[in-house]
């Protein structure tokens, strides 16, 4: 089981969405992102994404 926590920059909404941008954890795949591939608005908007193996 992974626990994935996201901290954002500010308070709100913030819509979801698919990117291409991935991390890696014993050979799982995760992707995070918000609008199209080339969009950079994810850099301002997220402090920090951190996740755990239970």
């Amino acid at each position: 089981t992974y626990k994935v926590g996201v901290t954002f920059n500010t308070k709100g909404w913030y819509p979801i969405g698919d990117c291409a941008r991935r991390l890696s954890c014993d050979r799982v795949f995760f992707a995070f992102g918000i609008g199209r591939r080339d969009d950079n608005i994810r850099d301002g908007l997220i402090r920090a994404i951190s996740f755990t193996y239970a």
